[in-house]
């Protein structure tokens, strides 16, 4: 069981392009399986299509995957804690240790009280800023998490129902949003959904529900080695294989759809002429190399969506 964990989240984590090179710039369109824009306000719906385009992009959890290796099962890495540790003689309660100087998108600190705010807002139903919708997606996640405070502004104590040596592991889907972002719209997650707030590599630029989602490099974020090349990440919901098909080729014309989709689930580097199944990358666009102020030429590809180091 333990292995297939580590087998979802090299599959569904933060995400890259491997049938392209690298580039330091350009937009990155995405045709989604997910029915719906995923839930931005920090803990996201859709299933783990939602974990992968709304999740891993936008936020952090105290403990990541680590993504860097694509020939690698992935293991749990640091990420907003540098280390988490059980207390000698008391196994269920947990010491994480929380990396200084992060800052959320929109400029307030991550630190102690962001951690138990944010465990309040799925946890404690008497806290103001609790979400039932939030709470549904994250309750399973962590169903023995009984405890939690600050014991400093960067140290805090976990504690579980029973011994839980894969407790780390569960926090790892637990993601951090700015309660200063909540405030600041009127303490209102309708709000926050559409201006989100998180820690991770990319920000939210726009939100339109059903349709889109906008992604911008977050060029301050903390993880200097995973700060994305990409300046932008555009996301459609497409649960419908025929329609991300179509939208392909009325994207790149006609003529560039006879080099078909590549297919996740048919394994990489193999293009297939039959209907997609998983999430379609539809292209990137960049500034001309001969003048980069003139208009963005369309770099024409079809790619599948793997799991290694960054966008």
């Amino acid at each position: 069981m333990f292995k297939r964990l580590r087998v979802a989240a090299a599959g569904f984590g933060v995400l890259a392009v491997t049938a392209m090179p690298a580039l330091s710039q350009g937009t990155l369109r995405i045709g989604m399986t997910a029915a719906d824009v995923p839930q931005t306000t920090g803990q996201p719906d859709q299933g783990f299509e939602g974990f992968r385009f709304a999740g891993y992009t936008i936020y952090d959890a105290l403990v990541n995957w680590d993504l860097s290796k694509a020939d690698t099962i992935a293991d749990i890495r640091p990420g907003l804690a540098l280390s988490w540790t059980p207390v000698e003689g008391e196994p269920t309660k947990w010491i994480f240790k929380l990396r200084e100087g992060v800052k959320f998108h929109d400029g307030s600190d991550f630190d102690a009280d962001a951690v138990v705010w944010n465990l309040d807002k799925v946890l404690n139903d008497k806290s103001p800023q609790f979400d039932r919708k939030q709470m549904a997606q994250a309750r399973a996640r962590i169903p023995t998490l009984v405890g939690y405070k600050a014991i400093d502004k960067y140290t805090v104590e976990l504690t579980t129902r029973i011994v839980n040596s894969l407790f780390p592991y569960d926090m790892s889907y637990i993601f951090y949003s700015s309660p200063a972002q909540w405030d600041k719209l009127g303490r209102d997650w309708i709000k926050v959904a559409l201006q989100p707030s998180g820690t991770g590599p990319f920000k939210v630029d726009r939100v339109v529900p059903r349709e889109r989602l906008e992604l911008s490099r977050n060029a301050d974020y903390w993880d200097k080695a995973r700060v994305p090349k990409l300046d932008k990440v555009l996301l459609f919901p497409m649960p419908d294989p025929a329609r991300r098909r179509d939208a392909h080729r009325a994207l790149h014309g006609q003529g560039n759809a006879q080099h078909g989709v590549r297919d996740r689930a048919a394994g990489q580097g193999h293009a297939r002429r039959s209907r997609p199944r998983s999430s379609t990358c539809w292209s990137i666009s960049r500034p001309s190399s001969a003048s980069p102020t003139s208009s963005s030429a369309t770099i024409s590809t079809s790619c599948s969506i793997s799991a290694t180091a960054s966008w």
